[in-house]
């Protein structure tokens, strides 16, 4: 995690972080050796004894072409890693000091003036109606439904909906592999017979980690490899083919983009990558989430940048939003209000931020897509309720589609496929609105700064809590995510939940009904959704000791997120740095 201080500080924190050797198995007491692998100049260490996973699936996904791979993509682009965690930290050390400047840069006016488009995306991407979110890639049944399920596109998602262990890496890896030559399938035991990937299967979007991950069981001459090239190097080295020769990719999500100097840094490396593993120039797509509020000031700037493998831009509204107080954690003029309450596509920054986004890409020629309906559907709902489920959904979509212009969004639920497709085919089957008139609207740097208006209800501080203790039990049983209420739960909507938290107690505030919401509060909320997790678990019949001691260690998580005095930059890598998460992710799952 990016932590507070002077510039100088704050290099040396992330310097120290990359460079760690062996740091995992010292931070966590454990003696478990490395592999180690000579790849030319390079040497590679990795773990090979993977719990819960056969060795024959790390030797078919780490293989001796695929760890040289890795070790020429990390040391080939070293520098421009390590300069993009440090221009990371000088914006957030100007943030935080009151230097930074937000607004469209003059710097970069002729790319925003401009008439330029990117470069026409396959035809198969010109439909982005419906991709399906969350779909954890360790997971095959989830997968293999996904992929068969009619939609347009499957987020294969190693970042928010992705619970990061190593074996859950190295599975994902190898089932995308299969998945890749529609070979991939799960028992299913009630129909005695494996279901398969069919022939006419949504085209894959594969999602690698963010540049805030690192990976702790690999490292290349001495550091942990980041995350996101872990990922992405074993996807295009054992997939790019495969899924160029079908006509289906290789295509990406790009996460949590800040500008758009990430952008050129994630376009070399897909040049690079078409060039060494002998690709199709421009082969290699990607969307890029614009989840930062920095990234929207500049989203003429990471298309352009990205203009020959360009897929488009997302909108989400949880990670958005949560950059908000993570850029302004310190400052008590910019307080969030209850999310669940106040905070919608419809709200001013967010209705802004979207039509921006939609008009910039439209104007280059590009997709734009808007975030996930996280609504899943309960079987036993009567037809009321179930169709005044439905029909926020409708609304919602519509208001997205119509209002906003978007030309698609992601589901969580597969039963919602059909009512997304036909809201953002307008009835009419369109397959993008790539032609309709752009806004007139004129949106300024304030547009997009306003902090909606409202206040907390004692509900939401409850509810927010509620979502961050039942994700982080959730990470420590290995689900990156998970269903509450009938809604999807991720990293997107645990991120803003914690930063609400801690916002709130930080700032000593109170909730409309005149509670002062204090870390005795909010840890009473915990202890709370606590004992209802050792029920559930109970009931699941899972040993008590076990329970006992998974729920004890999010609480204690949990304390330690909310309560640090300064506010840790992204959930995920606050738990990843964890020893208990480390320690649980040993124990779990039986040979794979």
């Amino acid at each position: 995690m990016f932590l507070s201080g002077s510039m100088a500080q704050r290099i040396q924190v992330i310097s120290r972080h990359l460079q760690q050797k062996k740091a995992f198995e010292e931070k966590n007491g454990a003696t478990r050796r490395l592999t180690s692998f000579e790849a030319g100049p390079h040497i590679i260490e990795y773990d090979a004894d993977v719990d819960g996973l056969h060795s024959s699936i790390v030797d078919e996904v780490l293989t001796e072409g695929a760890l040289s791979f890795l070790a020429e993509l990390v040391q080939h682009f070293n520098k421009d890693v390590l300069e993009l965690y440090r221009r990371r930290a000088e914006v957030q050390t100007k943030i935080e000091t009151g230097t930074y400047e937000f607004g469209f840069s003059p710097e970069t006016a002729q790319i925003r003036k401009g008439i330029w488009q990117v470069e026409p995306v396959p035809s198969v991407l010109l439909d982005r109606r419906v991709d399906v979110g969350d779909v954890a890639p360790d997971d095959a049944r989830a997968l293999v439904s996904a992929l068969n399920s009619g939609a347009q596109g499957v987020q294969c998602d190693f970042d928010d909906g992705f619970c990061p262990t190593w074996r859950n890496v190295l599975l994902g890896i190898r089932n995308v592999m299969d998945a890749s030559q529609g070979v991939l399938c799960y028992p299913d035991s009630v129909r005695a017979h494996s279901v398969a990937i069919v022939s006419n299967a949504a085209v894959m979007m594969l999602r690698p980690r963010a540049w805030c991950m690192t990976e702790m069981h690999f490292y290349v001459n001495g550091r942990a490899i980041p995350g996101p090239l872990l990922d992405y190097g074993l996807l295009i080295y054992h997939c790019g083919a495969e899924l160029e020769m079908r006509g289906k990719g290789p295509f990406f999500y790009c996460s949590k983009v800040e500008n758009y100097l990430e952008a050129r840094l994630w376009n070399s490396i897909f040049t690079w990558s078409e060039v060494k593993l002998g690709l199709k120039k421009n082969s290699v797509k990607a969307c890029v989430l614009i989840e930062n509020i920095t990234a929207s000031f500049q989203m003429d700037e990471i298309l352009y940048e990205l203009r020959n493998h360009s897929a488009g831009l997302n909108c989400g509204i949880w990670d958005y939003s949560a950059s908000f107080i993570a850029r302004f954690a310190q400052r008590s003029d910019m307080i969030f209000p209850d999310r669940t309450k106040y905070v919608t596509m419809e709200c001013g920054f967010m209705r802004n931020y979207m039509r921006l986004l939609v008009d910039t890409c439209h104007k280059r020629g590009a997709i734009a897509t808007t975030g996930m309906a996280g609504l899943v559907l309960d079987p036993k709902w009567d037809k009321a309720t179930r169709q005044a489920k439905l029909q926020e959904v409708r609304l919602a979509k519509h208001f997205e589609a119509e209002k906003g212009g978007s030309d698609g969004a992601l589901i969580y639920d597969l039963n919602l496929k059909g009512l997304v497709a036909e809201v953002f085919g307008g009835g009419l089957g369109r397959l993008n609105q790539l032609n309709r008139p752009l806004s007139s609207a004129s949106i300024g740097p304030a547009d997009l700064l306003e902090v909606p208006p409202g206040g907390i209800t004692l509900e939401g501080v409850r509810f927010n809590t509620e979502i961050v203790v039942r994700f982080i039990d959730s990470w420590l049983r290995g689900r990156g995510s998970f269903v509450y209420r009938n809604s999807a739960e991720d990293s997107a909507t645990a991120e803003i939940s914690r930063s609400q938290i801690w916002q709130w107690v930080r700032h000593g505030l109170y909730t409309e009904g005149k509670d002062a919401i204090t870390l005795s509060l909010v840890m009473e909320f915990a202890c709370e959704t606590a004992d209802e997790l050792a029920q559930e678990g109970r009931e699941a019949q899972i040993p008590p000791a076990l329970v006992d001691d998974r729920v004890a260690s999010a609480l204690s998580l949990y304390r330690m997120l909310v309560s640090v005095p300064v506010f840790p930059r992204f959930i995920t890598t606050f738990l990843y740095e964890q020893a208990l998460f480390h320690e649980f992710a040993r124990r779990r799952s039986p040979i794979m």
